[in-house]
């Protein structure tokens, strides 16, 4: 309608429901309080400057987990945990009054078949912690990588111009963009690599642990290391990238226009434990981008001076923006 309003929630609740697809077998209404409050919980994690600064630090030293205010902070954070096993725990419950064997819906009913056949490993609190890290990880991430692009977008209404057209000559103005369509828009994916590598989501991966001594340019790393993959510093070596600082889509594109996979863009880490969700991720990125960009063009607020903060972030386990308006104006 032309009115500034806040994406975040949106966009959160679109990405949830993939989610809740594959672990649920269902989708909900965006007004459903249910699916609200879930939505809700995990946002609040990433999104709150104080609860994700404190966060950070205990990865770091976890004996601050006591210490106040971060204590504080703590206590919401396991009553937010609890809320949600609470409501999965209904959802659980559900599966387990219509279960059928003979017809697997999703997860969930996967997970209580294998409970059934008393495999020590399923147990359900095992299933309670899959299901929220299925949320926590497939939600905000997709949801913060997208939030970016329309930052990015709002800044750089040329790369916007640039994109759109791309995708209109694709697509036109009404086709319904699927990933066949990808090979067929070098431009466009060379702006999400170019998010990707230009504000990292996780700039330093999730921790890992040497299986064994290791031996690495001279510098010999005892086993049981525990290891920070540093991503922020891959996607801004100077040696590899000409500006870092700065967002050129053009710098994954060849000659002829056509696009380049780097080996030095790495957002979902690399190796056998690398994130499980990738092929889910890339997939949502480039359909709602696309179906965004063909729909509607994206402004700043009108009311506010200057625009949205892009060169700092929300930092903790994950990069997000701070919050932000924009206006979105039917094409």
């Amino acid at each position: 309608m032309g009115k500034p309003f806040d994406i975040m929630a949106k966009l959160g609740n679109a990405i949830s429901n993939n989610i809740c697809s594959v672990a649920m077998g269902r989708r909900y209404d965006y007004d459903n309080k249910r699916f609200k409050d879930l939505v809700a919980k995990v946002a609040w994690r990433f999104n709150h400057p104080r609860a994700a600064r404190y966060f950070r630090l205990t990865l770091f030293e976890p004996m601050l987990i006591k210490v106040p205010p971060i204590s504080t902070y703590n206590k919401k954070q396991i009553s937010n945990r609890d809320d949600m096993f609470s409501l999965f725990r209904e959802i659980i419950d559900e599966h387990r009054a219509t279960f059928d064997k003979e017809n697997l819906r999703d997860f969930i009913d996967a997970f209580l078949e294998r409970m059934a056949g008393k495999d020590p490993h399923f147990t359900e609190f095992q299933l309670l912690v899959f299901l929220r890290d299925l949320f926590i990880a497939g939600t905000e991430t997709s949801t913060s990588t997208l939030r970016w692009a329309l930052l990015v977008l709002l800044h750089n209404p040329d790369v916007q111009d640039k994109l759109r057209k791309e995708i209109h000559k694709v697509l036109g103005q009404s086709t319904t963009v699927s990933m066949a369509h990808r090979e067929s828009m070098p431009y466009t994916r060379a702006f999400i690599e170019e998010i990707y590598r230009y504000r990292t989501l996780t700039p330093l991966d999730l921790f890992h642990a040497t299986s064994g001594e290791l031996n690495i340019s001279g510098y010999k790393i005892p086993k049981n290391t525990v290891i920070m993959p540093n991503l922020w510093a891959v996607h801004n070596d100077p040696d590899v990238w000409d500006e870092p600082s700065k967002f050129k889509p053009e710098r994954h594109l060849d000659e002829k226009g056509n696009f380049v996979q780097s080996k030095h863009v790495i957002p979902f880490s690399v190796g056998p434990r690398h994130c499980l969700g990738e092929q889910l991720a890339r997939m949502e990125i480039f359909i709602f981008l696309v179906s965004m960009v063909q729909k509607f063009e994206f402004l700043p607020d009108p009311n506010e001076p200057n625009r949205p903060e892009i060169n700092h972030g929300v930092n903790a386990t994950v990069f997000v923006p701070y919050p932000f308006n924009i206006v979105a104006n039917q094409i």
